[in-house]
């Protein structure tokens, strides 16, 4: 197996009064960096100050990669610059070990401190996976995002006019943590109060096969059609009615209700009678004072499964036939 090389420079965020040897100080590093930001260090004993040992205020990542590009010839192109709350690190792939080498002694010679240098070797399955692992959604521009093609799959495209359904509010984050959490368990799946379909297509993304959504909003059947459009689904069946009224004709592995506590309760029998034999059901919308109620009431016809707890709301995860 071949394999790759990887060359990391790691920065941290907030770096002040690094220390820069360099042979040649010109007007193109004061223009780059300042004349308030690069100086020469002082010297001690009515010493004269050397020409290559200068203080660099404030090293910046925008700096170091100038560093990198200019003072190493290192093509910006050919540069991944990684940022995170502790460090920025820019990563570079070197053809040779020869080439690392000889980029680690140049840089080493400058004697910029905190600033650590990592040479590691990737096989090339590591390397493939740990390349679309480091490339994230970026902002190109304060109105553009770059998304690599490969994580289209992992990005679920949502137009709401309210933060309910968008995944801000905690009842919709359980419930699509509860429904990946029977991922390849399911094929069919319904959806009791869908909003702007954001369950549907998390149920899709986890391998729903065939799937139905409803409510009795025509504005959240509307929303949830243009949601589905958005995300290239085409393949559904979607109602605005009221589920209270809806004849029980139909069963799916998964079942997924995010109403408020009260139709839980009220239409319990209803929603348990769509969960089919061997199927899941996963309810929210439960606030905490009315979870025993609302627990107690579904778990004398199936059993629950998994459970979660916010600091207002809960969810709960049903298995029937166990």
């Amino acid at each position: 197996m071949s394999k790759t090389l990887q060359l990391t420079w790691c920065l941290a965020n907030r770096c002040l009064n690094s220390t820069l040897n360099v042979s040649n100080v010109d007007g193109l590093w004061f223009s780059v960096f300042g004349k308030n930001q690069l100086f020469r260090q002082p010297t001690t004993n009515n010493q004269q100050p050397t020409t290559n040992n200068f203080i660099l205020r404030d090293l910046t990542p925008i700096l170091l990669n100038y560093i990198l590009t200019s003072h190493l010839k290192i093509n910006p192109f050919d540069i991944i610059e990684q940022t995170d709350k502790r460090q920025t690190s820019f990563k570079f792939y070197p053809s040779t070990r020869q080439q690392a080498r000889q980029l680690m002694r140049q840089f080493n010679q400058l004697h910029i401190q905190n600033v650590s240098v990592k040479l590691e070797v990737l096989q090339d399955q590591d390397w493939q996976n740990k390349w679309k692992k480091d490339f994230k959604p970026f902002a190109l521009t304060s109105d553009l995002t770059i998304v690599p093609a490969w994580l289209k799959e992992n990005y679920i495209f949502i137009d709401s006019h309210l933060a309910f359904g968008t995944g801000l509010h905690e009842t919709t984050r359980f419930m699509t943590e509860l429904i990946k959490s029977v991922k390849g368990q399911f094929s069919t799946f319904l959806d009791i109060g869908t909003g702007t379909g954001i369950l549907t297509l998390a149920a899709l993304k986890y391998g729903a096969k065939d799937v139905t959504a409803m409510d009795i909003s025509e504005d959240c059947v509307t929303n949830a059609k243009a949601n589905f459009a958005l995300n290239g689904v085409s393949k559904y069946r979607l109602f605005c009615k009221d589920f209270a009224k809806m004849p029980a004709h139909k069963t799916y592995d998964l079942v997924a209700a995010n109403l408020v506590s009260h139709d839980l309760l009220a239409m319990s029998e209803k929603i348990i009678s769509r969960v089919n034999k061997t199927g899941y059901l996963a309810i929210s919308g439960i606030s905490l004072d009315n979870f025993e109620a609302v627990k107690t009431k579904f778990s004398k016809s199936l059993n629950c499964v998994k459970i979660k707890k916010g600091k207002t709301w809960a969810a709960l995860l049903y298995k029937n036939g166990v």
